[in-house]
């Protein structure tokens, strides 16, 4: 089979593309739709788009399309970021005829970094053609993760710089370096009265930073968790216990590498586990980030969910965790 034939295979899916408008400017939005019409009519596909009108907006009109198909495949595509990702996963938790693809035109688009050739993820006609495979998500409460949960220094920056942003003559990069540089005169972290990691109590109690991550990117391409594989069934955890601002500065470009866990100075201050559940008492209400988006918690559960959502693989991009395939 030619490479053409192979992108077209998926014409017997329905293709539904969610396109969140804060994602990208007008001109740019309309070109993508332009690009997507092209694509799908020149391979014959059955696809719809639809753009988003709110903030879980996305979700809902993914759960509500699933509740009212009749089970046949329908492969939604988040195009958008972190955030749009995770509500469209979200909404097709629990319908497992659903897939989701990626096109990553947002700001943030940590997770398609897990897979190798990334750019393939924004080629449409190697998403009609795509496999699906299976990966895992994290259960946070009533909601899934599929990326990353944090808390500490780097969940405040997040904070801080989209406060900033809605100042209309500050741009994105001049935001996010106004929120580290606030946030480190500030050194916040997270107070904790209790840490369990499957079942086992953890003594730390006021930590810098922490993650729990089924993919192994966030904020912008940090690589906090360099061992994580979205399909392994497990939760990767890291984090950092409170250090100097000294010590902090020294670190920091280790750990967005994800070298981190080779250095030996580091690794005396922080933890590395694997594990399939956590839950956490905060000392006070806390800023949590789920897959980008920030919510106030004073405790948190987490559960690993194995191969609880299908993931589109466009053709070119790959993934060298031996991913499961859909049969």
């Amino acid at each position: 089979m030619d490479i053409k034939s192979k992108q077209c295979e998926g014409k017997s899916v329905k293709h539904i593309f969610i396109i969140n408008p804060a994602a990208g400017k007008g001109d740019s939005l309309d070109k993508l739709e332009s690009d997507i019409k092209k694509t799908a009519d020149g391979c014959g596909a059955e696809y719809e788009i639809y753009r988003s009108k709110s903030v879980g907006d996305a979700e809902i009109f993914v759960r509500n399309t699933c509740l009212g198909s009749d089970g046949s495949p329908i492969r939604f595509y988040a195009c958008g970021g972190d955030g749009t990702v995770n509500e469209v996963f979200n909404g097709t938790a629990g319908f497992n005829f659903a897939e989701v693809g990626i096109l990553p035109i947002g700001t943030g688009n940590d997770f398609v970094k897990n897979f190798g050739n990334a750019e393939a993820f924004m080629d449409i006609s190697a998403q009609l053609g795509g496999k699906v495979i299976r990966i895992d998500g994290i259960k946070v409460g009533e909601r899934y993760a599929v990326n990353m949960v944090n808390m500490g220094f780097d969940c405040s920056v997040v904070e801080t710089v989209q406060k900033i942003k809605r100042r209309p003559w500050i741009s994105s990069g001049m935001a996010y370096i106004a929120g580290v540089v606030i946030e480190f005169a500030k050194m916040p972290g997270a107070k904790l009265k209790k840490l369990v990691i499957d079942g086992r109590e953890i003594d730390d109690r006021e930590l810098q930073l922490c993650t729990f991550a089924n993919g192994g990117f966030y904020g912008g391409g940090f690589h906090s968790a360099p061992l994580a594989k979205p399909n392994d069934g497990m939760i990767d955890v890291c984090y950092v216990k409170r250090v100097s601002r000294i010590q902090f500065v020294t670190m920091i470009g280790s750990y967005k590498k994800g070298t981190h866990l080779e250095n030996e100075r580091i690794m005396k201050v922080a933890e590395y586990h694997k594990c399939r559940s956590a839950c956490i008492d905060f000392e006070g209400e806390t800023s949590v980030c789920i897959d980008g988006e920030i919510t106030k918690m004073k405790s948190l559960e987490l559960e690993l969910c194995p191969h609880m959502f299908g993931l589109v693989l466009p053709l070119g991009a790959d993934y060298d965790g031996s991913p499961k395939e859909t049969e």
